[in-house]
């Protein structure tokens, strides 16, 4: 999953918790989320990406992903 699909999702997740999440400017370009603490601190999240082992993934490939609703599986 690419970070901005991902910030995407995780804002949707912790909206859909009853969190409110909103976004704030890292720099120009990059956008990140922060929200309230249930002691009323706001929390501000850096979410940074990696490239695989092998090197980046060319723009040409898709990204994987879940279908929509598919929950994550805890062992």
């Amino acid at each position: 999953m690419r970070r901005n699909d991902f910030v995407d999702w995780l804002e949707s997740q912790l909206s859909q918790s009853g969190i409110a999440v909103s976004r704030w400017i890292v720099d120009p370009e990059l956008e990140d989320l922060q929200f309230q603490g249930p002691d009323g601190k706001s929390v501000r999240l850096r979410i940074v990406r990696g490239s695989p082992n092998t090197g980046e993934v060319p723009a040409d490939r898709p990204a994987v992903t879940r279908p929509a609703g598919t929950p994550i599986e805890r062992s």
